[in-house]
């Protein structure tokens, strides 16, 4: 879609134009007395015509008045060529448009895609010489003249906007492209400038525009960015050959699913194929100036040079498609240079040449928006002053879009949907199908006449009667002046088409295509228009011990932080944004390491969840893993930006969070809040040891002499705060306990993110003198519910409003009661009450309000309503399954838990890598292990998970990578009352829906969820030590979707390597049910501890 080299420059008039309307004579000189017997609306303009029509190049009167022929290039000064005219027309088709249309044959399917660009190239040859034909039918010389002629003004205003939106569009696009390639380029020549505002998107996109493509914006005169054109030519076949030749050769991991190759059709997302390939095709708005440019013009001419130029450009096109997609498949990206790595030199010379190409084709665009303005209010008079200032706000307005979406795909949708269908399609067929129904009206007689220098001839020929028997004719029996000189007149035999031929039934076929996909494109498109660009947020994270921590003021240890601090930073993004963590094991005890993103749905990146041995092989010391958290590249499009609210992050490799790795991940609704509150706080709770896991597992409870399983009581509890706004830095305040300080001011409203990051403690919360109300619990937003504290279970977050007191005379205590009924023992030395200060000023007295809360009952959060509506999921009988949690003794004297009196086991090959590498047999739980207790479950398949808890104390449980509904639960499965143990109710409307529930002691749980998440997720209890003793399953989504479309990153293969571990096969690296090579035997048991809350 580039502008043709003559930028909408009209042809100068040759010699052989001014004999041609010479001999036209006086037959000019008085438009609105000839009748010639055509319809009135044809007579009227009947000299014009035939100045079109005998090939004469004089288009001069849609020039700004400003121009002249002087300031012409000189290849049109002489006239051009079938050569030059192909080339032109090659170049005005292909244009930025070309790095999406691999995009469209993914969106399409391969083998609808190549039927789509076939036909649409096929439709753009003929379309272009339709402008042309109505051109000579209509007696005008400009597109917006014949729309004009043809509906009057409101077909002037038509095309007026839609010329505009579409030259205004490619501006956008134009701009976005810049931002696709040039900050690569920087990135891979200085390394340096990586990750820096040089090479930021919104940065660069900023300076070039401003700097480069709006000075030559202003410019009145645009030769020499015609030079431009054949730049542009030669650097599309250099980013072709680039593609062709680069996209084999990248690695596995950044490859789609072969397998999905040759698909034939996506019909949900046919519609925006078509968009996007009709922006890449469109060029109709030159048609009209390249036809007039020929030296000779002529029809026959003419089609010989679109015949070759669509060729060319369909040549193109389809090679361009086939590589592209060929290459990514299922992972290729509205602009194709993005799927490549920035390290690329060949691609990053492409992407310089491509962005170089935007700087001086914006330009142009810019150039037909301001004509098409000037021309229909201005009357295309100049005036410096509005000159200025429309350029500068087409610019300006074009840039800011650009900055608020990086997806180039939208904008070619939007663009090619809005307005090149119509342009492309709709306009030509519409004009020809009312000129040719006038046509069809013409007298034979009138049809055979030839102009002279006589005026009393022509009268003559004007004053014959018409023979009223004398039947009208069709439109294509009318032979067209096509050369100077030659006469209209008609086809001698008549000839008979067939109903094939027939351009009025074809015309009618592609107005409908044309306005289908106008309308359909339209709905579709307009719903992303508003996207906002992913803000890329990298964190480069190193994992290191830290000396001499000491939060609770008793005892100095060493702890696990990130890049020398503790704790370590917060994360807040938001929803929109691509969220990024490069972790590299800097710890000095050689420790491996993983991180996990708590809560985080993950979709299709399975393989970034972080769970050791489920998801991945641990990162060894030394090594680096880069982690896409949040809107990966790899997730499908319908999954971004809708995920928001409370998460955490924190390792998940032998209880390293109990040492210190774990923090905030708050995310933020880019479309807004669901409640309205002035700031944003995260309120972090904790349990804290003076030893390390590793340590007091060793010594204190995986021992012989701890039968009972007692978990080690931590020796403090924490509690402090982050400040996360939605438009600002996170960071930690200052201070732990008492020590910590919340700052409020009167009269506003706050967001307090409750996070439990506990190994084993659950909190009551409350703050004196202040009303709470929940608002969100484990990332689902719900309807304010007032409460007088808030229990908190580990790894559990609940957002609650706080409305700050009118007055600011006095601070408040904000407390947080460890729940007693976790410990099996409580030191005298333990303080069970933390207490920080909610302040309104400095050395301000406290507020007396409640201290002490007698008892804390059990909150049911299944009286929670989510805002967002899910019915109860419907489940099938075989897909409930009953869970019995257990604890019990081993021969060795150690304590185990399992579920159905299965211990977990920890497998040699990741689940992951299992389920991707086993084939049909993915679908056996026995693959992952005798004691790995997988429930598999089809794609999309609901499953019901019925958890009874035998054990006299409640367990937390998290589902890695889903929110599960919670249908039913009983404080105590064998209490008569009603009220404690409800009956099942599975029909309730809108069940709340969590990732992390708490089962009471000795009662149940029912969970359902939808298996619309491929990949291996971890279930297992929060309380870190209970994991230890296995108490954990796996829940196996879609294994089918995993081997078509995961491309595991080759990094993970490498890290189970590092360790010696197999990668494929079950889950001791064999390939059988039953044999599992050297995978440990789990304990053999020896008696049950406790079963039904009875020791025995």
């Amino acid at each position: 879609m580039w502008p043709a080299a003559s930028g909408y420059a009209r042809a100068a008039e040759t010699d052989a134009d001014t004999d041609a309307e010479r001999a036209l004579g006086t037959a000019q000189t008085d438009t609105s007395s000839l009748g010639y017997g055509l319809p009135s609306t044809l007579a009227q303009t009947r000299s014009s015509l035939d100045v079109i029509g005998s090939g004469v190049r004089s288009l001069s009167s849609a020039l700004p008045p400003s121009w002249d022929a002087e300031q012409l290039p000189d290849w049109l000064r002489r006239g051009a060529g079938v050569f030059e005219g192909t080339v032109n027309m090659a170049n005005s088709i292909l244009g930025a448009g070309i790095v999406g249309l691999p995009y469209s044959m993914r969106e399409s399917g391969f083998v609808a895609g190549l039927v789509l660009l076939c036909g649409i190239a096929l439709l753009t040859d003929w379309t272009i010489r339709l402008i042309v034909l109505n051109a000579k039918l209509s007696g005008r010389n400009t597109y917006i003249d014949i729309m004009q002629h043809c509906f009057g003004q409101n077909g002037k205003i038509a095309v007026s906007i839609f010329q505009f939106v579409f030259a205004f569009g490619g501006m956008c696009a134009f701009c976005v492209v810049v931002g696709d390639t040039i900050p690569n380029v920087i990135s891979s020549v200085v390394p340096a400038l990586k990750d820096t505002f040089l090479s930021n998107r919104q940065f660069v996109i900023f300076v070039c525009t401003m700097a480069i493509s709006y000075p030559l914006s202003l410019y009145r005169n645009i030769e020499n960015l015609s030079k431009a054109s054949a730049i542009a030519l030669l650097s599309m076949v250099f980013i072709i050959i680039a593609v062709v030749v680069r996209g084999p050769a990248m690695p596995a991991e950044l490859k789609g699913d072969a397998a999905l190759r040759l698909t034939f059709v996506h019909p949900s997302n046919l519609i925006r194929s078509v968009s996007v390939i009709s922006f890449a095709f469109v060029c109709h708005h030159n048609s009209l100036l390249i036809y007039g440019s020929l030296k000779e013009p002529s029809m026959d001419k003419f089609k010989v040079i679109t015949h070759y130029s669509t060729l060319i450009s369909a040549v193109a096109a389809i090679s361009m498609s086939i590589a592209g997609y060929w290459s990514f498949e299922n992972k290729t990206l509205s602009n194709v240079l993005n799927n490549f790595p920035e390290s690329d030199v060949v691609v990053n010379i492409a992407r310089f040449c491509f962005g170089l190409n935007m700087f001086t084709t914006l330009p142009l665009e810019c150039f037909v928006c301001r004509e098409v303005f000037e021309t229909y209010f201005f009357q295309g008079e100049y005036e410096k002053k509005r000159h200025i200032v429309i350029t500068t706000a087409l610019v300006i307005g074009a840039m800011f879009i650009s900055l608020l979406t990086c997806d180039l795909g939208i904008v070619l949708e939007l663009t090619g949907g809005l307005s090149a269908t119509a342009l492309a399609f709709l306009f030509p067929s519409i004009c020809y199908l009312k000129l040719s129904h006038d046509a069809s009206k013409v007298d034979r007689a009138a049809l055979s006449f030839a102009f002279t220098s006589e005026p009393d001839e022509l009268d003559e020929a004007m004053l014959e009667p018409d023979d009223e028997s004398t039947p009208s004719i069709e439109a294509e029996n009318i032979a067209l002046p096509l050369r100077p000189g030659a006469n209209a007149h008609q086809r001698e035999p008549l000839q008979k088409f067939m109903w094939w031929e027939s351009t009025k039934l074809l015309s009618i076929a592609c107005a409908v295509f044309g306005l289908v996909v106008l309308v359909v494109s339209t709905i579709t498109a307009l719903s992303s228009i508003f996207s906002v660009c992913a803000n890329h947020v990298h964190y480069n994270w190193t994992v290191q011990d830290i000396e001499n921590v000491n939060p609770d003021g008793l005892h100095p240890r060493r702890a696990i932080g990130i890049n020398g601090q503790w704790p370590p930073p917060p994360i807040s993004v938001n929803s929109t944004d691509k969220l990024t963590v490069n972790v590299t094991n800097g710890l000095e005890s050689r420790a491996h390491t993983t991180l996990h993103s708590h809560g985080i749905f993950f979709n299709r990146t399975n393989f970034f969840d972080g769970a050791s041995m489920i998801t991945q092989c641990p990162i060894p010391a030394g090594w680096s893993m880069k982690q896409d958290i949040l809107n990966s590249d790899l997730s499908p499009n319908e999954t971004y930006g809708q995920q928001w609210g409370t998460y955490w992050a924190h390792s998940h490799y032998r209880g390293q969070y109990v040492d210190g790795f774990r923090t905030p991940l708050v995310i933020h609704n880019a479309d807004g809040e669901a409640y309205a509150y002035d700031d944003d706080y995260v309120v972090t709770l904790g349990d804290w040891y003076h030893q390390s896991h590793a340590h007091l597992n060793k010594t204190k409870f995986m021992v012989s002499t701890n039968p009972g399983g007692d978990e080690p009581v931590p020796k403090s509890h924490l509690m402090y705060f982050q400040h996360v706004p939605a438009n600002g830095e996170a960071k930690n305040l200052d201070g732990f306990n008492e020590n910590a300080t919340l700052p409020f001011q009167p009269g506003k409203t706050y967001r307090l993110r409750i996070i439990n990051m506990s190994a084993l403690a659950m909190f009551h919360f409350w703050i004196e003198g202040h009303d709470m109300k929940i608002i969100e619990v484990d990332g689902v937003d719900v309807q304010a519910f007032p409460v007088d504290f808030v229990s908190i279970a580990a790894a559990q977050r609940v957002s609650v409003l706080v409305h700050a007191r009118a007055s600011d005379d006095s601070n408040w205590k904000i407390h947080a009661a460890a729940d007693p009924d976790m410990y099996d023992d409580i030191p005298k030395t333990l303080k069970l009450n933390t207490t920080s200060t909610l302040s309104y000023g400095d050395n301000k007295p406290f507020g007396h309000g409640r201290a002490f809360l007698d008892n804390f009952p059990l909150f049911d959060d299944t009286v929670l309503v989510p805002l967002r509506p899910i019915a109860p999921y419907q489940v099938a009988k075989h897909s409930t399954r009953r869970v019995d949690i257990d604890f019990t003794a081993h021969k060795n004297g150690l304590t185990y838990a399992g579920f159905n009196n299965i211990t977990f086991q920890q497998p040699l090959v990741p689940s992951l890598f299992t389920m991707k590498s086993m084939g049909m047999q993915a679908m056996d739980p026995r693959m992952f292990g005798p004691n790995g207790h997988a429930v598999v479950a089809k794609h999309m398949e609901t499953v019901e998970l019925v958890l009874y808890n035998w054990d006299d104390g409640s367990h937390p449980f998290h589902m890695h990578g889903t929110q599960f509904q919670i249908t039913h639960r009983s404080m105590n499965v064998s209490s008569p009352d009603p009220s404690i143990n409800p009956p099942r109710n599975v029909t309730k409307a809108n069940p709340v829906r969590r990732d992390t529930v708490q089962v009471p002691a000795l009662g149940s749980i029912t969970i359902r969820f939808i298996a619309d998440n491929p990949g291996a997720w971890f279930f297992h209890c929060h309380i870190d030590w209970h994991l230890t003793q296995g108490l954990a399953m796996l829940v196996i989504q879609a294994p089918d979707i995993v081997q078509n479309e995961f491309q595991i990153p080759a990094a993970l293969y490498e890290q189970c390597k590092a360790h010696g571990l197999p990668s494929e096969g079950n889950a001791g690296g064999k390939w059988s049910a039953t044999d599992f090579g050297h995978l440990p035997r789990p304990p053999m048991l020896n008696q049950t501890v406790w079963h039904n809350g009875i020791a025995y």
